[in-house]
């Protein structure tokens, strides 16, 4: 591994950090524009380094059928402790929606797990085919809090690191967890999820102080 550190930008680190510690997958096309914008050809410049930490055995590229990421510009709705409970049934029927494009085959990447072992977080797993599509929208939601939101993104805390600290439990666990200013919030993306499902999640944030946003 001593090869790959002495040749890691501190770009390359940004991004084995996103994937190891923040979010388990971004497509190439995310990478490209967030990292890559200043590029006279963002995309083929964002693959040449990817095949480079590829080849270094840190990162998994592949691609899958993903549903074209919607653009958001906030949150559904947000909730904190005291505040009056969210109207499920019109957020299911909003999350119903969403995903009305058909899925097209996306080009992806994952950090190793090698990758996650030396960076202390996670990588080795491919998103599901039923989860590439809101894996996806997660790591956008991400890298738009890294341009504004930037005091949060060091809080960021993972799903799988979640997981690992025993926060919650198999059944339910948030998609990431940040840190408002001493108020602890989770971030939520919402698939097409049922009313009793929202209040499930609800009732699980609510039972833990936990305020959130709902994306």
């Amino acid at each position: 591994m001593a090869l790959q550190r002495a040749n890691l930008s501190p770009r390359d680190r940004e991004i084995l950090d996103t994937l190891t510690n923040r979010v388990r997958v971004l497509s190439v096309a995310q990478v490209a524009a967030f990292w890559f914008a200043g590029a006279a050809d963002a995309k083929r410049a964002a693959g040449r380094r990817l095949r480079a930490l590829a080849d270094w055995g840190l990162i998994e590229p592949f691609n899958m059928p993903a549903r074209p990421t919607p653009a958001l510009a906030q949150p559904l709705t947000c909730w904190s402790p005291g505040e009056a409970v969210p109207d499920f049934g019109g957020l299911s029927r909003t999350l119903a929606q969403r995903w009305t494009e058909p899925a097209k085959q996306t080009a992806c990447v994952i950090a190793t797990a090698a990758a996650g072992t030396w960076l202390g977080g996670h990588g080795g797993r491919r998103p599901r085919r039923s989860e590439i599509s809101h894996d996806l929208l997660l790591g956008q939601i991400y890298l738009d809090w890294r341009r504004t939101r930037p005091d949060l993104i060091a809080s960021w805390l993972s799903e799988a690191r979640l997981r690992c600290l025993g926060f919650g439990d198999q059944a339910r666990l948030p998609d990431a967890l940040v840190d408002h200013g001493g108020e602890r919030c989770v971030v939520e993306v919402g698939g097409e999820y049922s009313p009793s499902k929202l209040a499930e999640f609800h009732e699980f944030c609510a039972s833990r102080g936990l305020s959130y946003e709902l994306w």
